[in-house]
């Protein structure tokens, strides 16, 4: 099934590079990083934090109000996160909740927040069957469009108190959910199932809400440590803007699953899978299209990572009366300069068309860098810098927005991770 739209899809990267950065070290929980918990039974409770403000810069013109399009000024804000986990033999339950409050200082002045929240749970409720479910749901200010389909190593979790990536004020919320099940039948084979459900809803502008219904089965068959196959199905029925044409999508996932480290290169890591994506209007034909993904990841010194992703997506988003063809590369490079900072940087570029008959292609570019220092193991201070731009051909989508926005903007803040309660037990003796 399709990536979650309106944030940046992320590559399944080879555990033993995506460790690299997991290695926690004394501000490890600053910077959003934990300390690796196989194996044990554990509870947590943390809370994040963070304030500053912003400078962004932005090119617009006169086709939209000024309170529609992100103007160039300074922005204040704060934003505040709590997460619980808990954590056994047989439960997993994760539960997160992030406000963010934003100052704008221009004219005219205003004032957006934002709350995104979330769960997880797994749970095993046979010896080989486990149940899983996720829920979601975000409310913004500000409509986003897809920066990149492909992005290397996802940058770590601190708390920024300013919005980059914004294209118009549009106040929405989006819910989504997923529940399904595993059933690992023999020692190598397992088969997945899972219903989904999407939905986005525009508060001042009804016509354009957006809705998904999705379902997705998978079967899978693991021939050596490194090397699996797999056959999978998924449809999803999609409700795009009132009077807007609509589709129905459909996945054929036949191939191998390959992650290991290249044995030309020491800690190099190679990723890829290839799905066939079929799309038809209501009572029209099929069309087909090859997606997949590819990641090449190399670690070096003890923390570093350094990573190369292609991805070709077939996606319904928000906001768009078609579907979305997109060819993306990104690259990444993450890693700590000393022991308490670390540096976090990512370029992309994706190019595509939206609808089977488009005539011209669109075109979107970003690029981030941060660093993050710690003060204290809770206290700590960071700065980005960050560049967005698209351009979209006329007419491409439905809710109104500039035909080109350009957009670069400085942040900086003070950070502070509290872990409030933490309770960890070795796991129980099996004789």
């Amino acid at each position: 099934m399709m990536p979650r739209s309106l944030i940046i899809g992320v590559l399944l990267l080879a555990p033993s590079l995506a460790g690299a950065q997991g290695l926690a070290g004394p501000f490890g929980g600053l910077f959003g990083r934990t300390p690796e918990r196989t194996g044990q039974e554990f509870t947590a409770l943390e809370f994040r934090t963070s304030v500053g403000g912003q400078y962004d810069a932005a090119i617009a013109d006169d086709s939209l109000s000024p309170q529609s399009v992100p103007q160039p000024g300074t922005t204040s804000g704060v934003n505040a996160g709590l997460t619980f986990e808990r954590r056994g033999d047989r439960l997993r339950l994760r539960l997160n909740g992030t406000g963010a409050n934003q100052q704008f200082y221009r004219e005219p002045a205003f004032t957006a927040t934002t709350y995104d929240t979330g769960a997880l749970l797994s749970a095993q409720v046979a010896t080989r069957l486990s149940i899983d479910a996720t829920a979601g749901y975000r409310r913004s200010p500000f409509f986003h469009l897809p920066v990149t389909s492909a992005v290397a190593v996802p940058l770590s979790a601190v708390l920024l108190p300013g919005d980059a990536y914004a294209a118009r004020r549009l106040d929405n919320e989006t819910a989504e959910g997923m529940v399904g099940f595993t059933n690992a039948y023999t020692k190598h084979s397992t088969l997945t199932a899972s219903v989904s459900r999407r939905t986005t809803r525009f508060f001042t502008e009804s016509e354009n809400n957006f809705g998904v219904w999705g379902v997705q089965g998978t079967w899978r068959r693991k021939l050596r440590r490194d090397l699996g196959a797999h056959v999978g199905y998924g449809r999803e029925e999609v409700t795009q803007a009132v009077g807007a044409a609509q589709f129905v999508h459909e996945t054929i996932d036949v191939g191998l699953d390959f992650a290991r480290e290249i044995s030309l290169a020491r800690r190099t890591g190679l990723t890829f899978n290839t799905q066939t994506s079929m799309v038809r209007e209501a009572g029209g034909d099929r069309r087909y299209r090859l997606n997949g993904t590819v990641a090449l990841t190399r670690g070096f010194r003890r923390t570093w990572v350094t990573a190369l992703a292609a991805n070709r997506n077939t996606e319904f988003l928000p906001g768009f009366l078609q579907p979305v063809f997109t060819d993306g590369l990104s690259g990444s490079l993450a890693g700590m300069l000393a022991k308490r900072v670390e540096w976090t940087s990512a370029i992309g570029a994706s190019r595509g068309r939206i609808g089977f008959e488009a005539a011209e292609d669109f075109t979107s570019y970003f690029g981030q860098t941060r660093l993050s220092a710690g003060v204290t193991r809770y206290l700590g201070v960071h700065a980005e810098y960050v560049y967005y731009r698209y351009d979209l051909p006329p007419g491409a989508n439905a809710v109104v927005l500039l035909p080109q926005l350009s957009r670069q903007s400085v942040s900086f803040g003070v950070s502070a991770y509290l872990p409030i309660f933490t309770k960890v037990r070795a796991p129980r003796d099996p004789r």
